[in-house]
């Protein structure tokens, strides 16, 4: 990831499938960092059950991932 990043080549990481922090040397090569509103929740450690829960949530790791350079956060919602 990290050649990828230095040769201005987009990386992309779904942050599914493990219940685990995402190693922060992992998040500086990442250029869009794309989660669901359960991996926001686990991220932050703050609630999503409800839209206004989200955009609280979702403020605090856009700033999370702002400083470690990632350029654009992408969070997918999976529930009605």
């Amino acid at each position: 990831m990290q050649i990828a990043r230095s040769a201005n080549i987009p990386v992309i990481l779904d942050a599914g499938g493990t219940g685990t922090p995402i190693p922060q040397e992992l998040l500086k090569c990442v250029t869009v960092l794309s989660v669901n509103e359960l991996e926001v929740a686990r991220l932050t450690g703050m609630p999503t059950n409800t839209w206004e829960q989200v955009i609280k949530a979702a403020a605090k790791i856009q700033l999370m991932v702002w400083f470690f350079s990632c350029q654009q956060l992408q969070i997918l919602f999976g529930r009605s």
